[in-house]
Parts: C-alpha cells; structure tokens; sequence
C-alpha cells in the first residue's frame, strides 16, 4: 500500500511495516522475521520454497514439474503446498479452483498438463489481482452487484460463501475439509466444478 493508504480494519492483522513511501500489512502470518537478503537465502523453511505466484521472474515449468511430483495429492491440497508453488493461501486455492473449473478432490495424475497449466496461470492472475485489489478476487463489475451482501462474501466467488448461489450457476457453494489433520476448508460450486455428486 502507498505509506499513508487507509486500511481496512481486520483482527488478522499482526504487523504493519512502513518507510516514506509504502506501507506492507502481514495479515493472519504465524512467523513474521525480517531477513537480510544473505540470511534469506539459507533460511531452512525459505530456501524450499517453490516458485513464487507473484514473482516478475515465475518459470511455469517447475511449477508443474513440482505438482508432477506430488501424483497422489488432490489438487486442492497441493495447491496450498508452498514447497509446491509459494503464494496460494486458502482462500486464493477455492478461487482458482473455482475460476478454473477444477474438482478440488482430483488427484494430480488425473489432471493433464493442460489443465494444470491452466491452474497455475490462474494461480498467478488471481493471486495478483487479489494483492492489487485489497483482497476481493472478483472483479469490479460482479462487486458492483455483490454490495447488497455483507462481509467477506462480497469479496469471493465461493471463499466463505456456504449455501449462497454461485454468481454463476446459482447452485449452492458447499465447503468441506482436505488434507491432512483437521485439513483446510475448501469451497465449491458443486456444478460448475463437477462436484455434484461428491459434495
């Protein structure tokens, strides 16, 4: 943000750093360590970083070799690998998901490299449009309709959007729980991502 932008007030912020021209706000982090550009290079969780979404220099081909690695996971599990490809959070994985047409349960073997591709151009287009845009991923002319809803569902496509029609198709945004552990909870419109019978 520009150093005297106002920001929205949100309970995940943890740490606002400014100089005389910008402003960066780390929102729902659970390390924040400043590193000089030595100490980062051999930090032991940075270093194995995959390519990062939001980089100038991004090489598509390792992103997909990475998600070739992983054969066996559901694609919306790898996609919030960071080992994977850096920069997809939660919320950003049910968009492009979402955005993609792509069943969060299906397995990196079933999934071309075309429709991989497909996600990881997605990947880097929302993300950015997300970063550029204080969060919402949906575009101005679907906000202008959205202003009638309130909170975070205004924002989204189907991020914390549960039983409220897809803008697109109408049916019902359903969540469930991928990965390991409690896992994450991850969005979707059953129609449109092929997920009628599943949800």
């Amino acid at each position: 943000y520009d150093a005297h932008a106002r920001v929205e007030p949100d309970p995940r912020i943890m740490e606002i750093v400014r100089n005389e021209t910008k402003q960066a706000i780390l929102r729902g982090g659970s390390v924040f360590e400043p590193l000089d550009a030595v100490q980062l290079k051999k930090h032991r969780s940075l270093s194995k970083l995959g390519p990062d979404v939001l980089a100038a220099k991004f090489d598509e081909r390792v992103a997909l070799r990475n998600l070739r690695g992983h054969l066996d996971e559901e694609i919306g599990v790898a996609l919030i690998d960071q080992e994977i490809m850096a920069g997809v959070g939660n919320y950003l994985k049910s968009e492009i998901l979402f955005a993609t047409r792509t069943n969060p349960r299906k397995r990196i073997r079933e999934l071309s490299d075309r429709k991989l591709k497909q996600v990881i151009q997605a990947a880097r287009e929302i993300t950015r449009a997300s970063y550029e845009n204080q969060g919402y991923t949906i575009p101005a002319t679907v906000q202008a309709r959205a202003t009638e809803e309130k909170g975070w569902s205004r924002r989204y496509w189907v991020f914390r959007r549960t039983n409220q029609p897809c803008r697109d198709c109408g049916a019902l945004i359903r969540q469930f729980r991928q990965g390991k552990g409690e896992g994450r909870i991850t969005y979707v419109c059953p129609s449109c991502q092929g997920m009628k019978d599943e949800t």
